[in-house]
């Protein structure tokens, strides 16, 4: 029903895409604008591309 709508999948980040990459200022230019024309199509494109971050960056998280 949502007509406008634009999905933009980002595989492997599960459902915290936000915090990663260049996703915060993709947010915020949707944001100032209101709408998708202005949004940059390398984010968006680096996005669907990547591979997704260490889940355990630090090395402290689950060991085998």
């Amino acid at each position: 029903t949502l007509t406008h709508a634009k999905s933009i999948v980002a595989p492997g980040y599960g459902h915290i895409v936000s915090s990663h990459g260049c996703a915060p200022r993709l947010i915020a230019k949707f944001i100032d604008t209101a709408g998708f024309d202005t949004l940059p199509q390398s984010c968006i494109e680096h996005l669907q591309q990547s591979t997704p971050p260490l889940l355990w960056p630090d090395g402290l998280g689950a060991q085998p």
